[in-house]
């Protein structure tokens, strides 16, 4: 896959997974908008990849949040290549003791979020020369007996 000078969003970019694919990538040569919650995470993962790498603060449990991601990589680079839905929460819980308020925000960030971003970006590539859409899943979403994630299970 010829990535260089093309343009890729990675949500959660500040750590762990996406902070990974957010290096592969700007070695690669793509320049990436490193979005995450966590905007001095997002800054600080931008600022070690280098000039081609942009960091903005995004909730992608909110859709005004990833449409002016959306927008602001259009603004600034004119076109969107890929991007990487890799943003995820969890909580802690055995299935009786989740309340409606953290199964409602995991599957706001999770699914819900990742299916806005894909229908914003999808959106913008048709209008431009294509591109692709990667959407981080998990093992857990198998299920496991005796593990505490069932809302993250349900949301991957």
């Amino acid at each position: 896959m010829e990535i260089h000078q093309q343009v890729a969003i990675v949500t959660g970019a500040a750590k762990g997974i996406g902070a990974s694919i957010s290096r592969a990538l700007a070695t690669a040569g793509a320049r990436v908008v490193c979005a995450d919650i966590d905007g001095e995470g997002a800054n600080n993962i931008a600022k070690e990849l280098g000039g081609n790498c942009v960091p903005l603060t995004v909730d992608v449990g909110h859709v005004d949040s990833i449409n002016s991601m959306l927008d602001q990589t259009m603004e600034q680079f004119g076109q969107l290549n890929t991007i990487v839905n890799n943003a995820g929460v969890t909580r802690s819980a055995y299935i009786m003791d989740l309340t409606e308020t953290d199964w409602d925000h995991i599957h706001q960030v999770n699914a819900r979020g990742v299916f806005f971003c894909l229908q914003g970006a999808a959106r913008r590539m048709i209008e431009g020369d294509g591109g692709r859409i990667i959407n981080i899943a998990s093992i857990a979403g198998r299920g496991y007996p005796g593990t505490s994630n069932a809302a993250y299970a349900a949301s991957k």
